[in-house]
């Protein structure tokens, strides 16, 4: 049986279509429909026949409305058309006005609409998306007894799941700390991926181009390339079969090609190069290692775990069976873990989650930016309300004319709604051409808020335009109503009599607080801005403990940093060097987490730790407080004996004061470490990611734990130095290229997000003030204009022009200071408890930071105000009063 279309669809056509065509049309209407759902599904198919009938919506096709009830509707609305574009070019300023602030507002909704429709796209190309589902962990630990949400889960109960419960289809596992460098037909690259089960196919949908999803994964040492990660290896040759080398893998050394796939799309939270078998992992089960991995069910951290549940089997229940799994090991630990079921549309929002694999996004930040957008939005209705009620007093005729005719109140107010929408429609266009412009700029920022991953695309798709549409109609509808409503309850007889005498609100003039409203938003987001802005050069100004100035860091990747370090050692321009397993202040991929036990081993606590040479701490000129630094290095296997710690290590195992703790005894892996140093406090990795506050340094005899190669550099030509040191690298490492920064710049990278968030709400400040300046200019032009006579009597009168000047911006003076009354502290506290909540060392916030927005407002309004005032009491009053 054929797909039929929508009878709603089918209705609205009948409904318009003239009736000696409509037959012929609705059969090429429903042969449309029926093609795509065969081609491309029923949900595109129902997008494409809507777009066909909107298509259909030209007089010629539709149906004469001479002569009927309809007629009547159609010539009023006609007549309201005509009506509308008269005034609108009549009004051409005003008009101009409220287009430009209605366009600004529009290109920033249009950009809000189309990034939350790719959020919530996210990960919809798989085919069972809402019966996709991640274990998650729940647990209490870390340095200050928090509630730790994980989205990892352990092996167990992925494969309890599996074997015991009947409405779990499939169960992926993938074990995602995988990189390793393939070479075959001598070429070599470096990939990044999983190790996944042979149901990975049959839980997500990414498409094989070559191998069976059913058994690509099943034997070890099988792996699945991307196209992208196979064409760089074997060009056009055909992979499938191949052989390939591993290398920087404990587990492999060899794999054999199994399945090609297609690149994962833009919008996957998993993002692979190669996926290998798990047996292949599964084959070291007598790793230790491994077979703890597997039987344990408090082994969190390393295992995802995703569900496909039956059609019918409700989430919750798979919830409760779980908690009962784990029940008998749970009171066995001091602190229970519970795993929940996380559906596949709230992964892109997993930020706050540790063990996350793929991009994420922060959906508080989201939620700001819409809050951001939506402000923009009701500051541009601000303008257009006001405006429109000002230019009330001179419509009074035209109103009266048309009731004193025989119009209702409810055709007055659709003729004023009529003429909002219009203009409205005319800001969609030049606010969507507004969008086209903003749109690589802004998808340049949300690479830093997605930590470098690229997940959006922001194209406009079919089904955009409908929201557009409706954004438009909306926005109109916000603006005008408030104006049609006061000009359809106007009563006609009072418009002949005295029409200035009308007053439009009692109590509190609604103009008035349009415009506080409007000035507060401006002030508003320039304070946030700005205190954003002061805790970003606060953070890069800080002083970290240690000295970055000229220190360039080599990221090594291989067995080979002792022969780079041998190479840079010959180079004049390099003073010093140092190795490190990670870069002081950024962190990175090594950063390592151990636990250490006071002498006793009655106290415990976990610290970063950062495995160092004996050159490194006097490279970085970090301050010791007690003790020495390291006087040698280690020989080939000699395990450390001496630590180097700093305070918050010291209070966090009771140790005393440093003078106390040099030369006591720490337990760390079964081994006792002396400490022979003591430093200040260093800022471990950013202002910003501070997870445990005990941080120690530690000397290592494997060099493989080295990733930086720190060079202190003193040439006046750093790109020749960097050059020559590239040129000692490249031949070393033929899969990895050379990457080299300065600490400074990645100390900079670290908080790009935090430049991005300054840049965005600077920008969207910008939009707030020139919108406000638009509708103050409007008003302003218009108070001068209607105030003219009066103002000419007062010059004859004698009034001189500090006066006057006095007398028409008194008005825009009191409601900039109550709008800065009320913007100001909103915007510190916003900011405070907000915008700035992760940050553990916060600027200090000064008077000059809370005043600049405010002071800058008013000096706008002076200028645009002050304008129109000069050139209003500059006239020749008598010009004016000549015919009174």
């Amino acid at each position: 049986m054929k797909q039929q279309p929508p009878k709603f669809l089918l209705n609205l056509f009948n409904w318009f279509c003239h009736p000696e065509i409509k037959r012929y049309v609705e059969g090429d209407l429903i042969e449309i429909f029926q093609h795509y759902v065969k081609t491309k599904g029923v949900k595109v198919a129902y997008w494409k026949l809507t777009i066909e009938i909107i298509k259909l919506l030209r007089p010629s096709l539709m149906k004469s409305l001479e002569g009927s009830l309809r007629l009547n509707y159609y010539g009023v609305f006609k007549n309201h058309v005509q009506a509308s574009m008269r005034n609108l070019r009549k009004q051409a300023a005003f008009s101009t006005i409220n287009m430009l602030g209605l366009a600004i507002s529009m290109s920033v909704a249009i950009l809000m609409l189309i990034f939350h429709s790719e959020l919530s796209a996210f990960d919809d190309f798989h085919q069972h998306r809402d019966r996709i589902f991640r274990v998650t962990s729940t647990q209490v630990g870390g340095a200050h007894s928090m509630e730790i949400n994980r989205a990892t889960a352990s092996f167990f109960i992925g494969n309890e799941l599996k074997s015991k419960v009947s409405g779990v289809e499939e169960v992926a596992i993938l074990i995602d700390d995988l990189q390793a460098d393939l070479v075959a037909s001598g070429k070599g690259i470096s990939v990044d991926g999983f190790y996944g089960t042979p149901d990975f196919f049959r839980v997500f949908s990414f498409a094989l181009k070559h191998g069976n999803p059913m058994t690509a994964l099943n034997e070890p040492n099988a792996v699945v390339l991307t196209e992208q990660a196979a064409k760089k290896l074997f060009g056009e040759e055909d992979p499938m079969g191949q052989v390939i080398e591993v290398f920087k893998n404990e587990f492999i050394e060899k794999a054999i090609v199994r399945g090609v796939v297609e690149d994962p799309p833009v919008n996957s939270h998993l993002r692979f190069d190669a996926i290998f078998s798990l047996s292949t992992l599964e084959e070291h089960v007598t790793d230790p290692y491994v077979k703890n991995l597997k039987s344990n069910p408090g082994e969190l951290s390393d295992a995802n775990v995703y569900v496909l549940l039956a059609t019918d089997q409700p989430p919750r229940m798979i919830d409760q069976i779980m908690a009962q799994m784990i029940d008998g090991y749970n009171q066995t630990i001091e602190h229970p873990i519970t795993h929940q079921l996380q559906p596949m549309e709230s992964f892109v929002f997993s930020d706050t989650f540790r063990g996350i694999v793929g991009p994420t996004f922060s959906q508080r930040r989201s939620w700001v930016m819409m809050g951001l957008a939506l402000i923009i939005v009701l500051s541009a209705c601000f303008n257009y309300t006001n405006l429109s009620l000002a230019r009330a007093i001179r419509r009074t005729k035209e109103i009266g004319i048309r009731k004193v005719n025989g119009a209702s109140s409810p055709q007055v107010f659709t003729m004023f709604m009529t003429e909002a929408v219009i203009l409205s429609m005319f800001a969609l266009g030049v606010g969507f051409c507004l969008f086209l412009w903003l749109r690589p700029e802004f998808l340049k920022l949300s690479i830093d808020w997605s930590s470098g991953h690229n997940m959006f695309l922001l194209e406009v798709k079919n089904h955009h335009l409908l929201l557009f549409l409706g954004l438009a109609l909306t926005i109109g509808f916000l603006s005008g109503i408030v104006p049609a409503f006061f000009h359809a309850k106007i009563n006609a007889y009072s418009l002949f009599r005295d029409a200035s005498k009308l007053k439009m609100y009692s109590g509190v003039s609604l103009r008035n607080v349009l415009i506080a409203t409007q000035f507060a938003i401006s002030i508003g987001l320039i304070t946030t801005a700005i205190l954003i802005r002061n805790q970003y050069e606060f953070v890069l100004n800080y002083d970290h403990g240690y000295n970055p100035t000229n220190i360039l860091s080599v990221i090594v990747e291989g067995d080979y940093i002792d022969i780079l370090e041998n190479g840079c050692q010959q180079l004049p321009e390099i003073t010093e060097i140092s190795k490190s397993s990670w870069v002081l202040g950024v962190g990175g991929d090594n950063l390592k987490i151990s636990i250490a036990k006071n002498e006793d081993l009655s106290q415990s606590t976990p610290f970063l730790v950062n495995s160092v040479d004996r050159n490194y701490l006097q490279m970085h000129d970090i301050t010791m407080i007690e003790g020495r630094s390291f006087d040698r290095d280690l020989g080939p296997n000699e395990q450390p004996k001496e630590i180097i710690v700093n305070e918050s290590f010291l209070k966090k195992l009771n140790l005393g004061s440093p003078q106390e703790a040099i030369g006591k005894q720490i337990g760390y892996y079964k081994r006792k470490l002396t400490i022979i140093g003591v430093t200040e406090e260093t800022v471990s990795i950013g202002l910003t990611k501070m997870l445990f506050e005990p941080f120690a340094f530690l000397q290592t005899s494997d060099h493989s734990n080295y990733t930086s190669l720190n060079l202190k550099i003193e040439t006046s030509d750093l790109v020749g130095t960097i050059s020559k040191i590239e040129k000692i690298y490249n031949p070393l490492d033929i899969v990895h290229p050379f990457n080299a920064s300065f600490y400074n710049d990645m100390i900079v990278r670290s908080y790009q997000s935090r430049k991005s968030e300054f840049l965005t709400i600077s920008f969207l400040a910008f939009l707030a003030v020139v919108i406000s300046t638009l509708g103050l200019l409007g008003m302003a032009v218009f108070s001068a204009e209607n105030r003219i006579k009066e103002i000419s009597i007062r010059k004859i009168l004698g009034a001189g022009s500090l006066d006057l000047g006095v007398l028409l911006s008194r008005n825009f003076f009191i409601m900039t200071v109550i709008a800065g009354l009320i913007a100001v502290p909103g915007a510190i506290y916003i900011a405070d408890t907000h915008l700035l909540v992760d940050f553990w060392k916060r600027a200090p916030i000064g008077t000059e930071e809370t005043l600049i927005g405010f002071f800058l407002v008013l000096i706008i309004g002076i200028i645009t105000t002050g304008r129109i005032i000069q050139q209003v009491i500059s006239k020749n009053p008598i010009h004016y009063l000549r015919d009174e």
